[in-house]
């Protein structure tokens, strides 16, 4: 049995994919668009958040919060600059009720 595991592994490195790359179909007209934050040009409530001592795990985080928040269609947090950005519904937005759900979650955050 051994050997025949053998001989199956060595035939399967041996003969490979004979060189053979698969690659997906190029689709005519289509390119890849970037996302466009506020594309409709909504208002917005900008923050500074302190308290952000990474990208990969406070930033996603800060975006959760201020994306779950009343009043808030779309959030964008900046790492380098510690700034959120989100697009608002000015008659349910309430910017203390976002610096409070920011502080539970341990950040410091001033509307600019």
């Amino acid at each position: 049995m051994f050997r025949f595991l053998l001989y199956v592994c060595l035939a399967t490195v041996v003969l490979g994919c004979n060189g053979q790359v698969s690659t997906p179909p190029a689709e005519s007209g289509s390119e890849m668009q970037p996302a466009v934050f506020n594309a409709a040009g909504g208002p917005t409530a900008t923050f500074t958040v302190e308290g952000m001592a990474c990208a990969h795990a406070c930033a996603p985080k800060v975006q959760k919060i201020l994306a779950s928040q009343p009043g808030v269609s779309e959030a964008c947090v900046d790492f380098d600059t510690k700034t959120a950005t989100c697009v608002i519904d000015k008659e349910t937005f309430d910017p203390a009720t976002a610096i409070s759900a920011l502080a539970d979650g341990g950040f410091t955050a001033t509307e600019k």
